[in-house]
């Protein structure tokens, strides 16, 4: 295996993601894919030079094939040499004079690539956290952080200071662990800021206005991941990363890993005759290997959410103060209204309960269901006939929402 295994296309569809991310060496040398846990494939090369390990990322699969990744590899092993001879090797890190800025400059992208919350680290960075660049964490110390985080507090919101301190928090664990300080985090010590939970939620004139105009969107990113909030209640960012091999459109079921979901445990989201629909109409369009919104970059799926024109839609549609997570609570909401038991919208919604176990998955699955179902009901008839289903369906289709998904068995839950 040194020598590694000359990958093909079915090889590489063959190809299982684990619990953490793994390497798979090809015959060309310094050629990797890499399967992350989400399922997601891409090259790199993967090369040590100077005493440290340099990895460049040359694709992603299936857009790159394994035959385009062996092509590419003589330029990008061209490219990293020249690199390294223009910009040299970075000089050590003297732990006794280590800024912030120095841990955030070696803190990398091929560090943060894994996290769901990179893009809002780099924007943390350079709105807010930059300002405390030029310190030494020798200098560091809790009232100088907590100064700061009251500071972003008073500023930008607890939300904002909240998350500054977690960013610290992160890189001062970089800190330690690569020895450049011994100091414990003076965020340990800083309070997190008391935050107000939003309660906002659409009424039903608002959904009146918006959800004609969702379905007549030419975008159908924009459109179908904002259907699929409104319809399973899920977040935002796993509506985006949303990866085929999640999906059981047979069953009417979504099973989110646990590396993907905020609680850090398995979810899995009952999916609604309409959902179902959608995704059927992207298989036949796009295909079903990889994510369902699928993008070049290094994540591998559409980030553009709001550049895509959701700003442009709230505002015609005539809503003010929402943001996409109030999606959820609006489908929250509303199957309550629809006659959902609170039980219920948690088990779609996937809030943990106390005294909840696996004995109990499968009513729990179940339950989850008539309550998406409930909201479906809801947000069809405010959709003034524009939905999935108006094309030749009936009353009785909305009625029998989910005839065509199965009960799930105990290994799906």
């Amino acid at each position: 295996m040194a020598q590694g295994t000359r990958l093909t296309v079915a090889k590489v569809k063959a190809l299982q993601p684990k619990d953490t991310a793994f390497n798979v060496r090809d015959t060309a040398p310094h050629l990797f894919l890499t399967v992350n846990p989400s399922g997601k494939k891409t090259w790199y090369l993967i090369r040590k030079l100077d005493g440290k390990t340099r990895r460049t990322r040359l694709g992603s699969f299936p857009k790159m094939s394994p035959k385009a990744a062996r092509e590419a590899l003589p330029a990008a092993l061209t490219a990293l040499q020249r690199s390294i001879e223009e910009n040299g090797t970075p000089k050590p890190i003297d732990p006794s004079t280590t800024r912030l800025a120095d841990v955030w400059d070696r803190y990398s992208v091929a560090e943060m690539q894994e996290l769901r919350s990179k893009r809002k680290y780099e924007l943390l960075w350079k709105n807010h956290v930059s300002k405390l660049g030029s310190s030494r964490l020798s200098e560091m110390d809790v009232p100088t952080v907590n100064e700061f985080l009251r500071d972003v507090e008073s500023n930008a919101g607890p939300a904002a200071s909240n998350r500054c301190r977690s960013l610290i928090g992160t890189l001062w664990s970089v800190a330690l662990l690569r020895g450049w300080t011994r100091n414990p985090s003076p965020t340990s010590a800083c309070p997190r800021a008391p935050e107000t939970e939003r309660e906002r939620y659409l009424e039903e004139d608002e959904l009146q206005r918006l959800l004609p105009l969702v379905w007549d969107l030419e975008d159908d990113y924009l459109r179908d991941v904002i259907l699929i909030l409104i319809y399973t209640g899920c977040r935002k960012g796993n509506a985006v990363a949303m990866h085929w091999s999640e999906l059981d459109l047979d069953a009417g079921l979504w099973k989110i890993p646990a590396s993907k979901f905020k609680m850090k445990r398995p979810h899995t989201v009952p999916l609604v005759s309409t959902v179902v629909d959608i995704l059927r109409t992207r298989a036949e369009n796009y295909g079903t290997d990889g994510y369902v919104f699928p993008a070049d970059g290094p994540c591998g799926y559409r980030q553009n959410f709001h550049q895509a024109g959701w700003p442009e839609l709230l505002t015609e549609a005539g809503i003010e103060d929402f943001r996409p997570h109030d999606i959820r609570h609006t489908t929250a909401t509303w199957c309550l209204e629809a006659g959902a038991t609170e039980e219920a919208i948690a088990a779609l919604l996937g809030h943990k309960r106390a005294g909840i176990t696996a004995r109990y998955a499968r009513v729990r699955i179940e339950s989850a269901r008539v309550a998406a179902e409930k909201g479906e009901n809801v947000f069809l008839r405010l959709s003034a006939g524009k939905s999935a289903l108006s094309s030749g369906g009936t009353d009785d289709d909305v009625s029998t929402i989910s005839s065509r998904a199965q009960t799930p068995s105990p290994e799906d839950l």
